[in-house]
C-alpha cells in the first residue's frame, strides 16, 4: 500500500513499518537473503542512543529497495523499516540544533526524500526536472553551513543545490553545461534549484565536506580528487590518482589531512596544507570501497590518527599514522638515494598556483611515483568471507561494516595479525 504523507508525490514508498529485527551487538551481525545487493550504510546519534541505517534487498514484490534504521544501544526500540519502488543510491543525516534528525534519501532517478525518522514523518519529496532527468543521481548530502540546503550530484559532473523549504514543484530552467568549473545561481525567489555547480565532465564518485564545512573534496572517474573552497566558490586543488580513480574520501577531524582509497588498491593520505601526499597504505588486494576516520581512538594532540578501510577483497583494515614519522621515513628513503631513476609521475603538469591557508602551492598536483612516497602498513585486519565489503562507519567503541547482501558486522576493536 502507498503512504499518503501529505507532502508531494510519495507513490514510490511501498511500505513503512515498525518492528524489531535482531539487535546488532558488538561481535554480532545481521544478514539478509541476497548477495546481489550493494549495501549503503550510515549512522547517527540521538541523545545516548546510536542508530545504524542501511539498505537491504526489497522485501515485497514491486519494491526495489528497503531502508532499515536500527538502534544499536536499546533493545526495546523497534526498527524503522521503509520500502521503496525506486533504487536508493545515497543516504545522509543531519542533526539539527533543536535535536531534530533529518534523513536525506536519494534515488537513482534523482528523486530526494527528506525524512524525520524519530517523528515518523516525511517532510518533502523532490523530483528531477526534465532538463536533468537524463543524468543519474549519484550522491545526496546536506550542506553543513546551511540550515535547509542539500545537494544532489549527477554522473555528468554537476551538483544541484536545493532548499527543502521552497515549493517542491517550482523549478527554474538552468543553463547548459560548461566545459570547465562554473557556478550558476538562481535569479528567482522561491525557486529550486538555487544553484548549480559544474565541477568536471566526469561521474562524481564521492564527496565530503571538511569538518567546518569550508572546503569540499570531490572524487570523479577521471582519476582526480578536486578540492573546492565552498565559501569563495573556487577550485583550489586538483590531485591525481596513482592509478585509476579515488573511490572514497574522508577528512581527519582537524581538517589537516584527506584520506582516500581507490582502484589502485591503496590508501592515500594527503596533506591539505600543501597538497603533498604524506603516505600510501598497502594491504588491500582489491579496490578500496570505503574509509572511516576514528575521532575517538585518534589522539590528535599527540599527532596520532586512526581510521579503517574496507575493500572488495572482503577485508577490513585498521590504520594509524603519525605525520611527523611519515615525513621522517620519507626523508630517510630520499637520503638513501631510493628515488628518481626508477620513479614514475603522472604526465600532467602543474598549470597554476593557488594559496591555501596562506601557503602558495601548485593547483594541479601530479601523482608521485612509488619510490618518492612513504608506504605504511596496516596495524590490524580481518576478512569476512569472500564477499566484497561496501561500507564502513565509525561508532563508539568500534566500527560497523556492510557488504554485498546486507550483512552487517560490528567490530569492537582492531584485530592484530
Amino acid at each position: 500500500d502507498n503512504m499518503d504523507t501529505g507532502v508531494g508525490d510519495t507513490s514510490f514508498i511501498v511500505d513503512h513499518t515498525l518492528y524489531k529485527l535482531s539487535l546488532l551487538k558488538p561481535g554480532s551481525k545481521h544478514k539478509s537473503s541476497s548477495i546481489n545487493h550493494k549495501t549503503l550504510i550510515s549512522s547517527f546519534r540521538d541523545g545516548e542512543d546510536i542508530y545504524c541505517m542501511y539498505t537491504a534487498p526489497p522485501r515485497f514484490r514491486g519494491s526495489d529497495s528497503t531502508l532499515i534504521i536500527s538502534s544499536l544501544s536499546c533493545e526495546d526500540k523497534a526498527d524503522n523499516i521503509l520500502d521503496f519502488k525506486k533504487d536508493v543510491i545515497s543516504l545522509d543525516v543531519k542533526i539539527c540544533k533543536n535535536g531534530d534528525i533529518n534523513l536525506l534519501i536519494g534515488f537513482l532517478n534523482g528523486s530526494v526524500l527528506v525524512h524525520e525518522p524519530m517523528n515518523k514523518s516525511f517532510t518533502s519529496v523532490y523530483h528531477s526536472h526534465e532538463e536533468i532527468a537524463n543524468n543519474s543521481a549519484t550522491i545526496v548530502q546536506w550542506i553543513p553551513s546551511s540550515k535547509n540546503n542539500f545537494l544532489v550530484c549527477y554522473d555528468n559532473g554537476d551538483i544541484y543545490i536545493f532548499d527543502k523549504e521552497l515549493e517542491i514543484n517550482q523549478f527554474e530552467r538552468v543553463p547548459f553545461h560548461d566545459n570547465c568549473f562554473s557556478v550558476w545561481k538562481s535569479h528567482k525567489d522561491q525557486c529550486n534549484p538555487i544553484q548549480r555547480w559544474h565541477l568536471c565532465n566526469a561521474n562524481i564518485l564521492d564527496l565530503k565536506f571538511s569538518p567546518e564545512g569550508e572546503y569540499l573534496a570531490v572524487s570523479s572517474d577521471d582519476g582526480k580528487l578536486r578540492i573546492f573552497d565552498w565559501t569563495n566558490e573556487s577550485e583550489i586543488l586538483v590531485l591525481q590518482a596513482y592509478y585509476g580513480n579515488f573511490l572514497c574520501i574522508e577528512w581527519t577531524s582537524d581538517g589537516r589531512y584527506i584520506l582516500s582509497g581507490g582502484q589502485d588498491d591503496l590508501v592515500s593520505i594527503f596533506d591539505f596544507n600543501n597538497g603533498d601526499i604524506l603516505a600510501r597504505g598497502e594491504g588491500h588486494k582489491s579496490w578500496v570501497s570505503s574509509i572511516s576516520f576514528d575521532p575517538v581512538k585518534s589522539q590528535i594532540s599527540e599527532n596520532l590518527y586512526r581510521f579503517a578501510t574496507v575493500g572488495e577483497d572482503g577485508y577490513i583494515l585498521f590504520w594509524e599514522f603519525n605525520p611527523g614519522e611519515c615525513m621522517r621515513a620519507r626523508s630517510k628513503r630520499d637520503s638513501m638515494g631510493i628515488l628518481h631513476a626508477l620513479d614514475y609521475e603522472s604526465s600532467e603538469e602543474s598549470t597554476s598556483r593557488v594559496s591555501i591557508l596562506g601557503l602558495e602551492i601548485s593547483k594541479s598536483v601530479p601523482a608521485k611515483g612509488r619510490h618518492r612516497v612513504y608506504y605504511m602498513e596496516h596495524v590490524g585486519n580481518h576478512k569476512y568471507k569472500e564477499i566484497p565489503l561496501s561500507g564502513v562507519v565509525t561508532v563508539p567503541n568500534g566500527y560497523i561494516t556492510a557488504c554485498w547482501g546486507s550483512v552487517l558486522n560490528y567490530w569492537q576493536e582492531s584485530v592484530k595479525e
